[in-house]
């Protein structure tokens, strides 16, 4: 099963993959953190860099109904069911009652991503809705403007809006919120798209490229410690303006740390390999780890040897549920856009007669 995931598409960006399971490792471990100092420097850059990514592989799509074939169907898909997944676990944990009324909340909730109960929530899976409303507002934007650096200019003033009027309130439906002070990280990286290839990056270059995402990462923390820097997209807090200077400055050094390593197979492998199940991996591991904080919690351990261990097991339980959700995914793909192309046939056909 694994060798599938390991065979590397020509086409793929091998540090994209790579960022994206350095981005994974970060959230499993910054959900399992306490509120600390190493939390918030985590939650400045993870969420920040996996968007930013989302954006540079994104591509131009001619027409809404290729846009939602493509990039949106099977993200909505994953959505629903880790939201449906979640909050059966978490009704089944707290020994909830189900009812007519829940029923419809649940409903709601799924739909919007709006809590309208202190328990029922999509959890983690909020990211997923979010993925497929930014894409759906690039779209529009790409479609109006058509001109890269003008959106991105646009995106910061929407991240300016949202910081004035809704910073720290994530209670507006589909994620309004989250993509209003997100989406310039996702114009950057399709900005950055623009211009990748004008870059030669050699082995000397990327040598260079591993000292300088450490030199950067170690100058960010204390600078944005001391400044009392701290972001979280999910909640849509950033706690001063120019908080996004230090998150962007994160994206920078994990990209250049990804494309530093993507030739020494010992590291690139197996990211590459959590990269290509990140949102597999993103859906079910708050599940494990909550049931294992369950297991553990009255283990008295120093609480930091404790987190990582929990980190470490939800990873080694999440990695092959995460392949075989993926296998069943990918069949479900095939049998969606067979039933979909029979069905385009047979009105063009009819169309013709």
């Amino acid at each position: 099963m694994m060798e599938n995931f390991l065979t590397c598409n020509s086409k793929r960006i091998l540090w994209a993959d790579i960022t994206k399971g350095i981005c994974i490792l970060l959230v499993i471990i910054g959900h399992q953190l306490p509120k600390t100092t190493l939390k918030n420097f985590i939650y400045l850059f993870h969420l920040p860099t996996f968007i930013f990514v989302s954006g540079f592989l994104c591509r131009d799509r001619s027409t809404i109904k290729i846009l939602i074939k493509k990039d949106i169907l099977f993200t909505y898909i994953y959505y629903v069911f880790y939201s449906l997944l979640w909050i059966l676990f978490v009704i089944i944990l707290n020994n909830v009652l189900l009812s007519q009324k829940l029923l419809i909340k649940i409903l709601l909730t799924i739909i919007s991503s709006v809590n309208y109960n202190s328990l029922i929530n999509v959890g983690v899976s909020w990211y997923l809705l979010f993925l497929v409303n930014i894409k759906i507002l690039f779209y529009i934007c790409n479609k109006m403007i058509n001109e890269r650096i003008v959106i991105l200019l646009f995106s910061f003033l929407l991240y300016t809006i949202n910081y004035i009027t809704l910073n720290n309130n994530n209670s507006l439906p589909f994620c309004i919120s989250q993509v209003l002070g997100a989406f310039c990280f996702f114009c950057l990286g399709k900005y950055c798209n623009e211009i990748y290839d004008q870059l030669n990056i050699n082995y000397v270059a990327k040598s260079k490229l591993f000292i300088f995402s450490i030199i950067l990462l170690i100058t960010i923390f204390p600078i944005n410690y001391i400044l009392h820097g701290s972001l979280n997209v999910g909640n849509n807090f950033y706690s001063n303006y120019f908080v996004i200077i230090f998150a962007i400055m994160g994206i920078i050094s994990v990209v250049a740390l990804s494309i530093s390593v993507s030739e020494i197979s010992f590291f690139s492998v197996p990211l590459i390999f959590l990269g290509k199940i990140s949102l597999h991996l993103m859906g079910l591991h708050s599940l494990i780890r909550v049931l294992f904080h369950q297991l553990f919690i009255n283990f008295n351990i120093n609480i930091y040897i404790k987190n990582l261990f929990i980190s470490l097991l939800t990873l080694i339980i999440c990695i092959p549920l995460s392949c075989l959700m993926e296998k069943i995914i990918g069949y479900l793909k095939i049998v969606i856009f067979n039933y979909f192309d029979i069905n385009t046939r047979n009105i063009n056909h009819i169309i013709k007669k």
